[in-house]
């Protein structure tokens, strides 16, 4: 009886212990799963973190081709505005000058005008004394 007894207690005992062997070796499962948990989480949220950083970035990016847009089509604006005031500019240029040339061709008429008037003044002036020659040879021819 004491060597079944013994050997029964032997067994129970190394059962126990075996047991607490298995539960030991589970505890280091358990805390392998718990770091690679935390590892995978760790990564997740690295990988998010590196999301937002790469989301930042490009909204960074079109914010700057927005600017850059903007600053383009400001410059284009003020082009066409240079432009425009450089075809007003010409066309002042063109009204004065048409301005100029019909100043010019008035004057150019007025002395014309006043030329052809003085020639009629010289004519008239010749045609009296024509007439007062005419007048003296006919008295001097009466007498």
């Amino acid at each position: 009886m004491l060597n079944s007894t013994s050997s029964m207690n032997e067994s129970h005992k190394g059962g126990r212990g075996g047991g607490g062997g298995r539960g030991g070796g589970g505890g280091a499962e358990e805390e392998e799963e718990e770091e690679e948990e935390e590892e995978e989480e760790e990564e997740e949220e690295e990988e998010e973190e590196e999301e937002e950083e790469e989301e930042e970035e490009e909204e960074e990016e079109e914010e700057e081709e927005e600017e850059e847009e903007e600053e383009e089509e400001e410059e284009e604006e003020e082009e066409e505005e240079e432009e425009e005031e450089e075809e007003e500019e010409e066309e002042e240029e063109e009204e004065e000058e048409e301005e100029e040339e019909e100043e010019e061709e008035e004057e150019e008429e007025e002395e014309e005008e006043e030329e052809e008037e003085e020639e009629e003044e010289e004519e008239e002036e010749e045609e009296e004394e024509e007439e007062e020659e005419e007048e003296e040879t006919h008295i001097e021819f009466v007498s």
